[in-house]
């Protein structure tokens, strides 16, 4: 649900939806090349539009 993702929305636990399927990215945000912040802006919300 919506209020499940926004628990996560920080650097231990980081989910994102992306056209409505919710991907789990905590492992990833330290590899990220743009660093953890750019991920760390669209956590926890219910549709990231990013693309």
């Amino acid at each position: 649900s919506a209020q499940e993702i926004t628990k996560h929305r920080n650097r231990h636990s980081c989910w994102i939806v992306i056209e409505g399927h919710t991907y789990d990215v905590t492992d990833f945000l330290d590899k990220h090349p743009g660093g953890p912040d750019t991920i760390l802006r669209y956590a926890g919300k219910a549709r990231v539009d990013f693309f």
